[in-house]
């Protein structure tokens, strides 16, 4: 079945195919969370793996095999919790950025407040590009201020999906750093990249 077909099964595929189709690294990003969010569907599992061949961009390739993978994996009934150790011991082996994208997308909900101090002991922002957005996902979702430095050097980064994950994570740790790192975005010739600090300083001028 293609991409179009699966479309008219699958409750909100319209725009999730939209999504993929449009070449916009944060609406692409919006989606696979959505998808990881969301109870295990086979259906989405077919349309997600349809779509990722077209996805030639290499950050958002990997993002959406991870998700791929974890959607897999729930289907399947074999996705892990993972511990606070076994990312501590990934982490020494950056080589292996697949499966530290999976041990922090799976971590419990117990050890995922406690992971960004092991994730700053580990320099995460040293780590090859296409994990990097998915750590600044997670430290959306559990970082604090301690973590604004290295949040700051990623809205720096020349992969716009690097760069607009760090940026969105940067706004909920640490939203006093905001209007001086988006005035510059303002000009870049990405226009993902110009939207989102237009976005980002629309939200901090109402905070």
């Amino acid at each position: 079945m293609g991409a179009m077909a699966m479309t008219k099964t699958i409750p909100g595929s319209d725009q999730l195919l939209s999504a993929f189709t449009s070449g916009d690294g944060t609406l692409i990003m919006s989606a696979l969370m959505d998808i990881e969010a969301a109870p295990p569907n086979q259906g989405l599992a077919q349309l997600l793996n349809s779509v990722i061949p077209k996805i030639t961009d290499t950050v958002l390739s990997f993002q959406a095999r991870k998700t791929l993978k974890i959607l897999a994996l729930k289907l399947q009934g074999r996705l892990p919790v993972l511990n606070l150790e076994t990312l501590q011991k990934l982490l020494q082996q950056p080589d292996r950025f697949e499966d530290i994208a999976l041990a922090v997308s799976t971590l419990s909900p117990g050890d995922a407040v406690m992971a960004p101090e092991i994730l700053r002991q580990a320099n995460w922002q040293d780590l090859p590009s296409p994990i990097l957005p998915t750590i600044c996902a997670f430290m959306k979702q559990f970082g604090s201020i301690a973590d604004a430095p290295p949040l700051i050097e990623l809205c720096r980064h020349p992969d716009p999906t690097v760069l607009t994950t760090a940026l969105k994570a940067l706004e909920v740790v640490d939203p006093t750093n905001i209007q001086s790192l988006v005035t510059p975005l303002l000009s870049n010739p990405n226009p993902t990249i110009r939207a989102q600090a237009i976005q980002a300083l629309y939200r901090s001028d109402k905070a």
